[in-house]
């Protein structure tokens, strides 16, 4: 080698070679600032907006909708529902399809006594029994079928709508199997909620009803739940 000479001088064919040969040095650029409207709408909907640059390889944009995301989480989670309903008042029974209905419940079955209602169960096994106490002027005739359909399928998810809000009747309706119970002068509201949580199994009592209830058994009378 003589003197003064650089030594690198003949490799720089081969540097360039080795440049070529790692892409992952190349720099990446966000461009954060390149679309702020698009950024600022994104962000107020609570999402993300994103561009990207690279040198050789060009710009990629991206965003993310957490609406959409939750909107599809919820349709692959949906469940169709069935409901039968179980009263002899047609009034009633068309209020309480309109309200199923508009809650987006798939299927809404109807039966106007308790022998009819009964079968209905048994044929169609619906996800949710909406039943009537009082029917055809049979006193409390609604108990009875609820401990029918109860024997039939120990897991039958029932709720009471009934006219009658004596905590008595209420605790008998609970001690005959039903899961929750709604008094019919009740908002369309409260009654959805207690419809979603007897679709859940979960029990569902007013907050008044579920306190006189606790309160009928303190008394120093005989049991009120015996018939």
């Amino acid at each position: 080698m003589l003197r003064g000479q650089n030594p690198t001088a003949g490799r720089s064919t081969g540097s360039r070679s080795l440049s070529r040969r790692r892409p992952r040095d190349r720099p990446v650029h966000r461009l954060d600032w390149a679309c702020s409207a698009c950024r600022s709408a994104w962000s107020a909907l609570g999402g993300a907006y994103v561009i990207e640059s690279e040198s050789g390889r060009g710009t990629l944009r991206s965003h993310h909708d957490p609406a959409a995301a939750k909107y599809r989480r919820r349709a692959r989670r949906r469940v169709v529902t069935s409901v039968l309903i179980i009263d002899d008042h047609p009034i009633v029974l068309q209020g309480c399809r309109r309200i199923l209905e508009d809650a987006h419940v798939d299927t809404v079955l109807e039966a106007r006594d308790a022998v009819s209602g009964y079968r209905s169960y048994c044929r169609h096994k619906p996800d949710v029994v909406v039943i009537d106490l009082a029917m055809q002027g049979k006193g409390l005739g609604g108990l009875e079928l609820i401990r029918r359909i109860k024997s039939q399928n120990a897991r039958a998810r029932i709720l009471v709508f009934s006219m009658h809000s004596d905590p008595t009747i209420v605790a008998r309706a609970l001690k005959a199997g039903a899961t929750g119970y709604v008094i019919k002068d009740t908002s369309s509201e409260e009654f959805v909620e207690a419809f979603e949580k007897v679709r859940a199994g979960t029990p569902h009592l007013s907050n008044e009803l579920a306190m006189q209830v606790a309160l009928i058994g303190t008394g120093s009378g005989g049991n009120p739940l015996r018939d």
